[in-house]
């Protein structure tokens, strides 16, 4: 949504007000010591480092000019091969609560060799309302084969600031089918423009039964900002038609109670919405990150068709810094996103939350951004969150323009292929902010590395972030746009985009996995892919979603390998019921790999080596 004039300050102070509602695990065993001849490092129970490079300056290029991007204007990013020619589109969209601000541009190889994207909106269909004469308002959009023909269909988010009156938005939420070449068409009987209106913040594709029809959960922020009463968020069972049934009340998720009531079963004003398995057991569940210093969510797949909730059980809720002005108040975050990934390598998810959050006490007892801690099995699957000096990601609020953090986004990617995720985040808002960089180190700490990495300069003001490998070169890129707010304009004065070209990772070598379902949802969405190779298994989880408006990268599992020559084996558990396991092995490295459900063998890409 386009950011509101008034201050996010004026809202803690709100908050506060509301203060009656809203107000580390050992690494894995690591496997038999592989040849040392064929690349491998020989294990001695410590190492879980699979390659190295010297990181030097200029990692990254914001290479959009080259691109053909010049033109390219948006807040909020998303990747996604639209026309299935395998390399990744984009939509991107301006800021506004404003008809026609999205853009579809398609990613066109060049006869020289070379990429640029097109803009393709005018014929793409994405425009198209309900209504006649009227293009379609949309704050966000997300991605999945809803009909699982094999192509990406698209919900587009509306969002209607007011229910009645001149801020009234009437194009509701749309699902649009995609005909496989990147023209959509506006699927009116989807059932997912009821209710209305709504404040669309948020939504997350997933198959919450596993019956092979991916999901869709939506979340809803204030009905008129800043007043913290909010809309019901909604899940929509698919049927596999491109069509949907709204389920919420069934799967015990309507959030009835009075705003501020002690049972904090009220509708929060959510930011962000993340289905991944927090627990292992093969159910996808349901992160919801929410604003006004609410506590969060965190919503446990019963695997019956309902869901309870597990937030304070597993300490998801909040963290537990003090109030320094009142002791016995905690008050929770103002959180935007929910990112889960295994990025210490010991088989169970954890999850980054992105935080807004300001410097004047007692306001800096809200949740700060950090890592959340899976402790596994041994620990009840509960979250620790281990300090910042402990991780690294130690920003000092107090040292940042006017002490404010604006963090909106973030995404988990191993740029430099060393088999270690480091994490990006993408800030924005006030005076200073920025986006970061953080590179992960054998021991599982993380060093900012935005400076060294070419592009810090590009990254002011950042909103919104999509990763993917999009030039097909076997490195994940970082797709991301900047936002003017609060009186702050982004580098060049307008909301650019900008693509940062991974220029390192090609160095080492990878594995790239998508998926193909049959029983399963054809995306594969909720399968996890395990890789062994070399001194520890690299778990990565296939989701439809990450946090706010709409924050996503595609559905596959990238691996950094180091220097590593040889994969042990490549396990992909099908998200069906009960789960089916898929083990492949003999797979080379250095390789696009698409597996389908149950196939004997996988299809092979090389990479484009430029």
């Amino acid at each position: 949504m386009s950011r509101p004039r008034t201050s996010f300050v004026a809202l803690f102070i709100l908050g506060a007000a509301l203060a009656s509602g809203c107000g580390k695990s050992e690494d894995a065993a690591p496997s038999a010591p592989t040849d040392p001849d064929a690349g491998a490092p020989v294990c001695d129970g410590t190492v879980t480092r699979l390659g190295d490079l010297d990181l030097g300056t200029g990692f990254f290029g914001d290479d959009y000019a080259l691109l053909g991007m010049d033109a390219a204007r948006g807040r909020r990013v998303t990747f996604g091969d639209v026309n299935g020619d395998g390399l990744p589109d984009f939509i991107a969209i301006e800021t506004g609560v404003t008809p026609g601000l999205q853009h579809l541009w398609i990613n066109t190889p060049q006869p020289d060799g070379s990429t640029l994207f097109v803009d393709t909106t005018a014929s793409s269909g994405i425009l198209t309302s309900r209504t006649p004469g009227v293009q379609q308002t949309a704050l966000m959009v997300a991605f999945a084969d809803v009909d699982n023909d094999g192509d990406l269909d698209l919900f587009q988010g509306s969002y209607s600031q007011a229910s009645s009156g001149a801020k009234l938005v009437t194009t509701p939420n749309e699902l649009y089918l995609n005909d496989g070449h990147g023209v959509f068409t506006l699927k009116a009987d989807a059932g997912i423009d009821m209710p209305w209106p709504l404040t669309t913040s948020s939504a997350v594709f997933f198959d919450a039964d596993k019956d092979g029809k991916v999901d869709l959960y939506v979340g809803a922020f204030m009905k008129d900002y800043p007043d913290t009463t909010s809309y019901q968020d909604e899940l929509f069972k698919g049927n596999g038609d491109g069509t949907f049934t709204r389920v919420t009340k069934a799967a015990g998720l309507l959030t009835p109670d009075a705003l501020g009531a002690i049972s904090g079963n009220f509708p929060k004003p959510t930011y962000g919405a993340t289905a991944c398995d927090w627990n292992n057991d093969g159910w996808q569940d349901l992160l919801v990150s929410s604003y006004a210093l609410c506590l969060d969510d965190l919503w446990q797949n019963n695997g019956d068709g309902t869901f309870a909730n597990m937030s304070k059980a597993t300490k998801f809720d909040q963290d537990d810094q003090p109030n320094p002005a009142e002791p016995d108040w905690r008050q929770g975050g103002n959180t935007f996103a929910a990112a889960c990934a295994d990025y210490d390598n010991d088989g169970d998810l954890d999850v980054f939350n992105t935080e807004t959050t300001h410097a004047d006490a007692p306001r800096s007892s809200a949740d700060r951004s950090r890592i959340l801690r899976n402790t596994g099995a041994a620990g009840g699957f509960a979250f620790e969150r281990p300090p910042f000096t402990e991780t690294g990601i130690n920003r000092d609020i107090d040292k940042q323009e006017q002490g404010n953090e604006g963090d909106h986004g973030a995404s988990w990617l191993d740029f430099d292929n060393d088999g270690l995720l480091d994490l990006v985040i993408e800030q924005s808002a006030y005076p200073g902010n920025r986006a970061y960089l953080f590179h992960q180190l054998p021991d599982h700490t993380f060093e900012d590395v935005t400076k060294a990495s070419g592009v810090l300069a590009a990254m002011s003001m950042s909103n919104g972030l999509t990763v993917d490998d999009f030039d097909g070169d076997g490195d994940l890129d970082i797709l991301m746009g900047s936002v003017d707010a609060n009186g702050v304009k982004p580098p060049g004065g307008v909301e650019h985009l900008h693509m940062f070209v991974n220029k390192i990772g090609a160095q080492q070598n990878f594995l790239h996995v998508t998926l193909k379902g049959l029983k399963s949802n054809a995306l594969g969405i909720g399968a996890r892919v395990t890789l062994t190779a070399g001194c520890v298994t690299q778990t990565r989880e296939i989701v439809g979603g990450r946090g706010t408006f709409g924050a996503a990268d595609p559905a596959y599992a990238h691996f950094g390998l180091g220097k590593i020559t040889k994969i042990d084996k490549l396990t992909i558990q099908w998200p069906t019921n009960p789960p089916t396991t898929q083990e492949l092995v003999g797979i080379p490295v250095n390789k696009f790999v698409k597996v389908t459900e149950g196939a004997a063998a996988p299809e092979l890409k090389e990479p484009v080596r430029r």
